[in-house]
């Protein structure tokens, strides 16, 4: 399977036009939040509750580049499973008028830069049940170890 790990994503882009407190408190709400549902170990504790063990986990960045604005819109209002769009979290933690100033930088950066960048570490990991192919039953989990 594969995991966004959305609470370590990086935009490699300069917004003006929010304040550093209203990024701040926007980064935080992602860490704190919704983007924690996608972090590795919430992966690891569900599967460590149905028996499953990693046997293979590896990290791997992704670039995604927004060229445009209706890339930049589009990418504002996409809703990732179990996850609320970006302009929702800005909602979220600025107000409606820090939402508008966010996704109005959005849109400068993307007009002055003509293409956005960010990275998103995505977590692939192989499962098996504890047990299977283990003499023991023990099983191994990543680096001899269980998942946990």
């Amino acid at each position: 399977m594969s995991l966004p790990v959305h609470a370590r994503r990086r935009y490699h882009v300069r917004l003006c036009g929010p304040v550093p407190a209203e990024l701040s408190a926007l980064a935080a709400r992602a860490r704190a939040g919704a983007a924690e549902v996608f972090a590795p170990e919430r992966l690891w504790a569900a599967a460590a509750r149905t028996g499953l063990l990693a046997e293979r986990a590896v990290v791997e960045d992704t670039v995604r580049r927004l060229r445009g604005q209706a890339e930049v819109e589009a990418h504002l209002r996409e809703r990732d499973t179990g996850a609320l769009t970006l302009l929702e979290h800005a909602t979220a933690a600025l107000g409606a008028g820090g939402a508008r100033r966010y996704r109005d930088a959005c849109h400068e950066a993307a007009a002055r830069h003509g293409t956005i960048a960010y990275t998103t570490p995505v977590l692939y990991a192989t499962f098996r049940r504890a047990g299977d192919g283990d003499a023991d039953g023990a099983g191994a989990g990543v680096g001899g170890r269980p998942v946990h």
